[in-house]
């Protein structure tokens, strides 16, 4: 009776699996027919970007000689992005001086002026991030940013010389980010998807 299960075992759990990869191929195609609802740029280094209404993206980069292709090709959605211009660079980058260098967890918050700026969890309570933890030895020889906030203006929708930044939160519904990327600055803007690009977002999984 044993030996007879063994081999009705293999196939129900191959009948499981097709139905799983249909599951999967179904989704993607999905995502991929709404291709035409998506908003797509560039990067001055050739990274290719769309964007949905929900301001999520997902990044295809390219290869780098500064990376030599390290983490090359098609990543994940987003949780969350926003534009900013270079001269908010520093400001912005301090994640990882904050999170990976210092340890401190990080969210980001707005302001009363809808400036966008970082928490940071210390000493068991959140408060803004200021220049002085993020960079101390810039701070020692330029004291009059020692209490200023590391804030930055943005905007919401891709734009020609402006940083890319995009987020992933540690949970839902709060803004403790768990991932962060600065990118290079917009390029190339276009209101779909174009053909030649296509295939690079169609996730290969299946």
């Amino acid at each position: 009776m044993f030996l007879f299960l063994v081999p009705m075992v293999k196939i129900y759990m191959e009948i499981i699996n097709m139905g799983l990869k249909k599951i999967i191929v179904k989704i993607l195609r999905e995502e991929s027919s709404n291709f035409d609802s998506f908003t797509y740029f560039e990067t001055s280094k050739g990274s290719k970007y769309i964007m949905n209404d929900k301001g999520q993206l997902r990044r295809w980069k390219s290869y780098h000689q500064n990376t030599a292709g390290e983490d090359m090709g098609l990543h994940s959605w987003s949780d969350f992005s926003f534009f900013v211009d270079p001269s908010y660079f520093d400001n912005v980058s301090s994640y990882e001086q904050l999170s990976t260098n210092k340890g401190y967890k990080v969210a980001i918050s707005k302001d009363a002026e809808g400036k966008m700026f970082y928490m940071i969890f210390d000493n068991d309570n959140w408060r803004p991030a200021k220049w002085e933890d993020a960079f101390p030895t810039y701070v020692r020889n330029n004291p009059e940013f020692k209490n200023k906030v590391l804030s930055w203006k943005y905007v919401k929708e891709p734009k020609i010389g402006y940083n890319v930044v995009d987020v992933s939160f540690k949970r839902q519904g709060t803004t403790q980010l768990s991932s962060f990327h600065i990118g290079n600055t917009v390029s190339r803007i276009e209101d779909r998807l174009p053909d030649d690009v296509k295939n690079l977002f169609i996730d290969k999984r299946s």
